[in-house]
């Protein structure tokens, strides 16, 4: 809190959504509120997913980041979506997220996604 003669102000520095509310200030008898809204800064990707090429066997990581920890991203080849399972494992290391293809096969080949709300990063993989 700052005061300067008469004046008095409330700094909140770093806010996030959670320090969204009501904030009053009491003197005697006297109060005054005012009410604050902050929204969330958007998720973007900070890297994003590159293509690559593989040996038909090998296995494969596709590897991007967003702007913000722990936000569920889904996984896509082509505009199907990917499940974790005997094929596919997913990933994701605070705000680094990974599918993992182990034993590729050419069939493997193609455009894979990796979608976060609005947002999506996708590369091609090739299997030789």
């Amino acid at each position: 809190m700052k005061q300067k003669a008469s004046m008095n102000e409330l700094v909140i520095k770093k806010v996030v959504p959670e320090d969204s509310g009501d904030y009053s200030c009491v003197c005697g008898d006297q109060k005054t509120t005012a009410s604050l809204s902050i929204k969330a800064k958007p998720v973007t990707f900070k890297l994003k997913l590159e293509s690559l090429e593989a040996e038909e066997g090998g296995s494969v990581t596709l590897r991007c980041e967003l702007s913000k920890a722990g936000v569920p991203v889904e996984w896509k080849k082509g505009t199907q979506v990917l499940k974790s399972g005997e094929r596919y494992q997913m990933k994701q290391k605070a705000s680094v997220n990974e599918l993992v293809i182990e034993k590729v096969v050419p069939e493997d080949s193609g455009d894979y996604s990796c979608v976060c709300g609005d947002q999506k990063t996708t590369a091609r993989l090739s299997i030789k």
